[in-house]
């Protein structure tokens, strides 16, 4: 068991200012445990579950940037009122008289009241200032006294641990009617180490295409970069005999190198065409050969079958 007295500070507002947006969106789609846990960390306030000063300074600081949502104040004007509360919570704990504390949020807030506030500035608009001391009075000026006595007094902790054996859940097992004989079981279990091992193979082969293919985009980036650069030094009008004689050498290379890759690509063309023609040709060969083999089957099964119709007679005379 452990006890110990808590510490008197109060946490810094301020450090909610940014939060201001997020606080309002979790507020609107109803979460408010996640509201509570987004300002608890930005106030550094982890016991906020337990410790009743920690929950009460949260309570309250929500109610503030609730406020400053409700507001739309800009980042400034929510840092002015968030330290504006800061400060009378100090002033609380310190034991301050109420009537004290209204007189410092008069003064304040007056301070800090423009009728047409500058954008980005700190300043408030009469309504804003209001709207800041109707929050301020219904919340923490309303419970003065309760909450000095919360953030005025040492607070005793105490803390248990006890160790506890606890079962873990059981791994679910599949139902009954999707059991298998232990044939079928092994044959199951090759089946998906064969279908793991295919998607193994298909994810390598699929990485190795994509490094190719950056490979490829790659080496054409390079190229184009290259070509690039070598047709803005040809376009440059050369400033040397040297650089003249290199840039009509190039241009002579470029157009035999142009002419060379015409006429290869020309005589591709035709060994396609020539190809062509030569499959065609030996495709009809076949199949002239192959309807002249059928007929030369068909003529000699009748020529065998007019000689025994032929022999029939003659071997009737023999027997009589």
């Amino acid at each position: 068991m452990q006890s110990g007295a808590m510490d008197l500070s109060v946490p810094r507002f301020q450090a909610a200012a940014g939060e201001v947006g997020a606080h309002a969106a979790l507020l609107a789609a109803g979460d408010h445990r996640g509201a509570d846990r987004l300002l608890a960390e930005a106030l550094d306030l982890p016991d906020y579950l337990f410790n009743a000063r920690s929950s009460a300074a949260l309570d309250f600081a929500s109610a503030v940037v609730e406020l400053c949502g409700e507001l739309a104040l800009g980042a400034e004007q929510a840092r002015t009122l968030l330290a504006l509360a800061q400060e009378l919570l100090l002033a609380c704990a310190s034991g301050t008289p109420a009537a004290d504390a209204r007189s410092l949020l008069r003064a304040r807030l007056l301070a800090r009241c423009a009728p047409a506030p500058a954008p980005g500035g700190g300043d408030l608009a009469p309504d804003q200032v209001a709207a800041a001391a109707a929050l301020l009075a219904r919340t923490l000026l309303r419970h003065w006294c309760l909450h000095r006595v919360v953030f005025s007094r040492e607070q005793r902790h105490e803390a248990r641990a006890e160790d506890l054996l606890v079962e873990g859940p059981l791994r679910p097992l599949p139902p009954l009617e999707k059991a298998l004989a232990e044939e079928d079981w092994r044959r199951k279990l090759a089946a998906d180490a064969a279908a793991a091992e295919a998607a193994a193979r298909a994810a390598a082969a699929a990485e190795a295409a994509a490094r190719e293919a950056a490979a490829a985009q790659e080496e054409a980036r390079r190229r184009a970069e290259a070509a690039a650069a070598r047709e803005e030094r040809l376009r440059r009008k050369p400033q040397t005999l040297e650089e003249a004689v290199d840039r009509l050498v190039a241009v002579r290379v470029d157009q035999e190198r142009a002419r060379l890759e015409a006429a290869a690509a020309s005589k591709h063309e035709a060994l396609a065409v020539r190809v062509a023609q030569l499959e065609a040709a030996a495709a009809a060969a076949a199949a002239a050969a192959a309807a002249a083999a059928g007929g030369g089957a068909g003529g000699g099964g009748g020529a065998r079958r007019s000689s025994a119709g032929g022999a029939g007679p003659g071997s009737a005379g023999k027997k009589q």
